[in-house]
């Protein structure tokens, strides 16, 4: 399935369908199902290379969602959003989604997972690029391998990032077909890639490819060993590096310090285990480390906002 496909399969999974195009634009246009909201989603995928969108909805009533995840050696896009107005409450923090804030997105590396409250809208603005358009970048100057994906890594929020900001409002106001929609698209996302890049660069947050492995390497040991407390003085041992290099280039590459990566995967753990319903909330606060069925209730209620009695009815009926 490529990555046009998965969106559109999203789409129809979050409850949107395909309409006439009603924006007097190149693309397709999506509404979502009257019964459960308002708004639509618009689409412009450009020959597998691109896709630029506009989302501009609400839902009538409380509407919990989590972004699939396609997990392969790369990512299948890299999205870079403008997110205008998106209120709710986003259960994975990594991406520190906030209003009028740009915010870089690894589509098979990260995930979203929120609450979305009945009749709040959200309405933002993406450009994502396929691998088959960042290789070809890649190749064109010489990059380093992941070059692009690392810079888009590092890059997760910013609420002062105006000139990216000014760039996809005017996506908005532009009414071209044909020919010139093609131009003006690819030159936007052409433009974009070059502030992306710029940005990382002028505050130097890009980490290299030897970089981005040792810290890989150094989360799947902790997601390994999610039912103890693992110490920074333990990781610095075990992989060789001083203590101001770990928390450093672990935040650079997570953008969550070491206790609030631990924490947040202890959190995705135990929602997979309460889903199950084999095992008693007991049982889980026991196997993710935790020292009572108490703190873990504690934990995970600040985290989600809700109890995991209440998670595990939600999700086992």
């Amino acid at each position: 399935m490529d990555c046009s496909e998965i969106r559109k399969e999203q789409l129809k999974g979050f409850g949107f369908i395909k309409k006439e195009n009603p924006c007097y634009r190149n693309g397709e246009y999506f509404n979502l199902n009257k019964k459960i909201g308002q708004g639509g989603y618009w689409l412009y995928d450009y020959k597998g290379l691109f896709a630029i969108s506009i989302h501009d909805f609400y839902f009538f009533n409380d509407f919990y969602f989590s972004t699939d995840m396609y997990v392969d050696e790369d990512p299948k896009y890299l999205s870079i959003s403008y997110n205008i107005d998106i209120t709710g409450d986003f259960l994975d923090s990594k991406l520190n989604i906030r209003n009028n804030s740009i915010n870089g997105f690894l589509y098979g590396e990260n995930r979203i997972c929120a609450l979305i409250k009945n009749n709040t809208p959200v309405y933002s603005i993406s450009i994502e690029i396929y691998p088959k358009y960042y290789e070809e970048l890649t190749k064109r100057f010489g990059l380093e391998k992941n070059y692009l994906k690392n810079a888009l890594l590092t890059f997760k929020s910013d609420t002062d990032f105006y000139e990216m900001m000014i760039l996809l409002q005017e996506i908005t106001s532009f009414k071209g077909i044909g020919l010139s929609a093609e131009l003006f698209y690819e030159s936007k996302v052409t433009e974009a890639v070059a502030l992306l890049l710029a940005k990382v660069e002028e505050e130097n947050i890009y980490v290299s490819n030897k970089e981005y492995q040792e810290i890989k390497d150094i989360n799947k040991y902790i997601l390994n060993n999610l039912d103890r407390n693992i110490s920074q003085k333990e990781l610095c041992e075990k992989f060789f590096m001083g203590k101001t290099k770990l928390q450093t280039q672990f935040k650079k590459v997570n953008n969550l310090t070491i206790s609030e990566f631990i924490k947040l995967n202890k959190i995705e753990k135990s929602k997979t285990l309460l889903k199950d319903n084999t095992m008693s909330i007991k049982d889980i606060s026991k196997q993710l480390g935790y020292p009572s069925q108490s703190r873990f209730t504690e934990v995970f209620k600040e985290s989600t906002n809700i109890l995991p009695s209440e998670y595990r009815n939600i999700h086992c009926l």
